[in-house]
């Protein structure tokens, strides 16, 4: 199985869409790190080992079981985006609780932790979603339908981001 870049019946995965989807992930990231940035002082090195603890536990717990289902004769590129999807989730997730730590532990508590503690739950769900995806590919037991019960993690993911920005507007 390679990259598709037609249309059919039945939408092939990987596509040329999951191409673009992974591209979004750019905007995401740079500006999670940008945001981050301006309360770098805030951040200590305690802060930072944690959150490196926190991936690096995810990290093992996500992809050494993924490593040992995913097949030696699958396709590169389905491989790629089936390590690529949690890898970049789990990236976002990381930055998030970085920033939920920010604002629930430093002197600057109180402020943004509500919009703060969604954005991290809502990242929590896309990771969740996106792992639970490629297990699903990797079986064979996902349907190609917007209706598959995983999709749920992404629409919840989707609603408590737009909470998040909303109570964000709210508590400037």
């Amino acid at each position: 199985m390679g990259l598709y870049f037609g249309f059919c019946e039945s939408w092939p995965y990987p596509s040329l869409a999951d191409v673009f989807w992974l591209a979004g992930y750019f905007p995401f990231l740079i500006a999670l790190f940008y945001y981050l940035q301006i309360f770098r002082p805030a951040v200590s090195k305690r802060m930072f080992q944690m959150a490196g603890v926190v991936a690096c536990g995810i990290g093992l717990a996500i992809f050494v079981p993924l490593m040992f289902f995913i097949e030696a004769e699958q396709a590169s590129a389905a491989m790629f985006f089936d390590i690529a999807y949690p890898a970049f989730d789990l990236a976002l997730f990381v930055g998030a609780f970085l920033g939920l730590l920010v604002f629930t532990t430093t002197r600057l508590k109180g402020n943004m932790a509500t919009s703060w503690l969604l954005i991290f739950l809502g990242f929590l769900m896309y990771t969740i979603g996106d792992v639970l995806f490629s297990y699903t590919t990797l079986w064979g037991t996902y349907w190609e339908a917007s209706a598959h019960p995983l999709e749920l993690f992404f629409h919840f993911g989707d609603i408590l981001l737009l909470l998040a920005f909303y109570t964000h507007t709210k508590e400037l």
